[in-house]
């Protein structure tokens, strides 16, 4: 009997089946924020996605909706070898709950070949919360001010 492997994945999950038995590995992403400042976030970002990839780090006010004005910020981040950090930070966000997210996309430019080749197929999201003091301002005067 010939040993054939199989491929094929499920929203993140690769299996490897053969007659040998399956082998499944869920691809995800860890985050682990740490508050250094009253409007500055330092994000350790984990990953078992291999090689060289990019993501979007994201800090933004909890709760929003989505026709609200947005509070908050993010930036793209490269992760080498499964790990990174990064520093994300405004200055004028008010006081209040934040939310640091970061979403893989497989189908961003050069790491789609990357995706592809390990088998994500879909996004990944990793989320924790944070409480800054931020300028002390209330969420919801600055979202009056800035919608004006």
């Amino acid at each position: 009997m010939t040993y054939r492997p199989h491929l094929s994945c499920l929203a993140g999950l690769v299996v490897l089946a053969s007659t040998a038995g399956v082998l499944a590995t869920e691809f995800k992403i860890d985050v682990v924020p740490t508050v250094i400042g009253p409007s500055e976030v330092e994000v350790e970002i984990r990953s078992n996605i291999p090689g060289t990839i990019e993501v979007m780090l994201g800090l933004g006010l909890a709760g929003q909706d989505p026709d609200d004005v947005f509070i908050g910020t993010s930036k793209r981040i490269r992760i080498k070898n499964g790990r990174a950090t990064a520093t994300v930070s405004k200055p004028d966000l008010p006081s209040g709950e934040y939310e640091v997210e970061v979403s893989f996309y497989p189908r961003w430019g050069p790491q789609e070949s990357v995706a592809k080749a390990a088998g994500v197929n879909s996004e990944i999201h990793a989320l924790q919360t944070v409480t800054l003091k931020g300028t002390g301002e209330s969420p919801e005067a600055v979202q009056r001010k800035r919608a004006l």
